[in-house]
């Protein structure tokens, strides 16, 4: 089990965003989905798409705004396409070709630019090779799209402030151990796939 040395690293924001749903007493699911981050929430997404009741256990209360990634290539863009992901609210919160084309090196982020050197290819011309070129996308913005897609679907349940610490494989499911950051209890959850 994660000892409680780890918990408590960044402080507890509460959000006042309403398409995260609460906890409630809803503790049984058919996957539970540990992480909200880009894989977590894409995830959720190709559940609901197919019905399939999920959890997704966030331990943040809201998103950090650290730097991240910052560009989705063509294949990762081919793959949201895909999956069915509003490509067009993606592409309208990257950043413009023009201001995203080049790679400023400097030494700390308020400091003056050193250098820089040519992105990947962006133009026109790639759309002969895929229909997704890349696009330079910081990854909360990334996230923020998914998450409000995903807060559409009825049966995923996005829990934020519940942080993970262990699992014990029953029978044919598993049985997650959470900390639940807002009460300060630990909570049990049931799901027959564990993400």
């Amino acid at each position: 089990p994660m000892g409680t040395e780890h918990a408590g690293h960044i402080r507890p924001h509460h959000s006042t965003q309403d398409r995260v749903r609460p906890s409630g007493n809803d503790n049984e699911t058919t996957v539970l989905i540990v992480g909200g981050g880009p894989v977590g929430l894409v995830g959720a997404h190709l559940l609901a798409r197919r019905g399939v009741r999920t959890i997704v256990a966030e331990k943040h209360f809201e998103r950090l705004e650290a730097p991240k990634a910052h560009a989705l290539n063509p294949r990762s863009l081919e793959i949201c396409a895909a999956a069915g992901l509003p490509m067009k609210e993606i592409h309208a919160a990257a950043t413009a070709t023009e201001d995203g084309a080049y790679v400023r090196m400097m030494e700390t982020l308020s400091a003056p630019q050193i250098g820089i050197i040519p992105y990947e290819r962006q133009d026109d011309a790639v759309r002969a090779l895929t229909p997704w070129p890349l696009i330079n996308i910081e990854q909360p913005k990334f996230e923020e799209v998914v998450e409000r897609t995903v807060a559409q679907a009825p049966n995923v349940d996005l829990r934020r402030g519940l942080e993970w610490r262990e699992c014990l494989q029953v029978g044919d499911g598993v049985i997650s151990t959470l900390w639940d950051r807002t009460t300060e209890q630990s909570v049990r959850i049931r799901s027959r796939y564990m993400i």
